[in-house]
């Protein structure tokens, strides 16, 4: 039988997440009106941390990372339901990529 092997090319968090501000274009135009690049990247990570962590205080970092959206009215209203910072979040996804994968190997790039 066939069993699928997984390679996870893994990018550090916060790059990975300055780089989704950059290169999808519809997080500089939400934060357009606060006059720079810097100051949208800022109050948009301020706004899925802060969203993140009300969500934690409620249901737990698992339950949010891999729900979030599907949770309270208030995380599916979220900017793009903080999916950037979730998406970064590793630690709380490769118990499960592990018990989907024997074959798995986790990279840094």
């Amino acid at each position: 039988s066939f069993e699928p092997r997984l390679v996870l090319l893994l990018r550090r968090p916060a790059e990975r997440m300055h780089a989704a501000f950059y290169n999808y274009v519809h997080y500089r135009r939400r934060y357009a009106e606060l006059g720079s690049d810097s100051a949208g990247e800022l109050a948009w990570a301020n706004e899925s941390v802060s969203a993140f962590e009300r969500c934690t205080a409620r249901f737990g970092a698992e339950d949010c990372a891999l729900r979030f959206e599907s949770l309270t009215r208030e995380n599916e209203e979220t900017f793009y339901h903080a999916d950037q910072l979730i998406k970064g979040l590793y630690a709380l996804f490769l118990p499960h990529w592990r018990r989907e994968f024997a074959h798995l190997l986790p990279l840094r790039s």
